[in-house]
This record gives C-alpha cells, structure tokens and sequence, in this order.
C-alpha cells in the first residue's frame, strides 16, 4: 500500500510535524510506502503559492511540481495529511495543494457528479489547534473541517477520518504522548 502522507507547517519543532514524523515512521515500520510531501520545504516551486510577480509565476503545466506532485498523487491508494489550525483554517500552503489536486482529480461525468481519477479510499487528517475542541465546533464550526470535508467529497475520496488536538498550548509532555499513541493506533486502523 502507497501512502502520500502531506506535511504542512514550516516548524519542524512543532507538534504538527513531531507527529507527522513519528506517524509515517510507524507506517514505514509496519510495511507500508510512505511517499513524504512536506509543503514548505517546497514552498518555492508550488503554484499559486509563489509570491512573484504575475509574469514570472508558471503556469500548472510548466510547473515541475505540479507534475510530480500529479503523479505522487495518482500514485497513492491512502493519504495522510497533518497541519496546524491557521486563523480557523488550514494553512495557506495546504489550501494551494488542493487546489492543485483539484485540477486534475476528478472529471465531470455530468448530472453533478464528479468523477475520480485517482485510486485513494481513505485518508487520515490530523490537525492542532491552539483554541479547545468545544470553541472550534460550536464557535467557529470548525471551518476547516469543513473545508477539507467537501473538498475530498468533490473529488471522490469516500472515508476521511479526523483526529483533531485543542488547546496545544497546555498539554503536558504525558497528553502528547498520549494523542501521538492513540493517532499510531487509528492510523494503523485507517492504513490497513
């Protein structure tokens, strides 16, 4: 099984990718491929990211990372996604991705209905936020979520399951510990 497992925050001390790396490495052991995208280490060559001016930002078909973020991406039966809550939402960075993957997803087969044109049943999205999971839900309704929700229902990615952190800022060392098992064991569940 070939996972594409999507990294997007730009600290690398930070819970989000301590996660992130001890998930995939898990995976890893256990026998999967894990193909490994972390976002801003490729901030510079990602398409609608590039903060250039106009004429010298590529086009999706000159883009190298289009290409081969398109077949990493066609490649994987599973993803997995981790990212920190930016403003009530996913970073910025991600929101390109999807925008990206997008654009060569799916294809339109009429009476609404978009149809994949990749193989991935099932993806894991883990994220951490500052504020508590009560606030996102019933505050801001945890928009996201949301976001991410409708985005895999467009383009055919049935089974999503989320594993959000709040509060980030008061957990102790023994609480980390204790969401980073609990995310191997559902990652294990949701890659198998």
């Amino acid at each position: 099984m070939k996972i594409y497992a999507i990294l997007a925050n730009h600290d690398k001390n930070s819970l989000s990718s301590r996660i992130f790396y001890q998930v995939t490495n898990h995976l890893i052991q256990d026998g999967h491929q894990v193909d490994i995208l972390d976002l801003y280490e490729r901030k510079d060559e990602i398409p609608f990211y590039v903060g250039h001016r106009p004429d010298q930002i590529p086009t999706l078909h000159s883009s190298a990372f289009f290409h081969e973020n398109k077949e990493r991406f066609l490649a994987a039966d599973k993803l997995l996604i981790v990212y920190p809550i930016y403003w009530y939402s996913v970073p910025g960075i991600l929101k390109c991705w999807f925008d990206l993957i997008t654009t060569f997803a799916w294809k339109f087969q009429g009476k609404g209905k978009p149809q994949p044109l990749h193989r991935i049943k099932n993806a894991f999205i883990i994220n951490s936020s500052m504020e508590s999971w009560w606030y996102r839900r019933f505050l801001t309704t945890n928009p996201s979520r949301r976001q991410i929700s409708q985005t895999f229902d467009f383009i055919g990615i049935p089974n999503y399951h989320f594993y959000e952190i709040g509060s980030t800022h008061k957990l102790t060392q023994e609480q980390v510990t204790n969401h980073i098992n609990a995310i191997i064991t559902r990652s294990k569940k949701n890659f198998i």
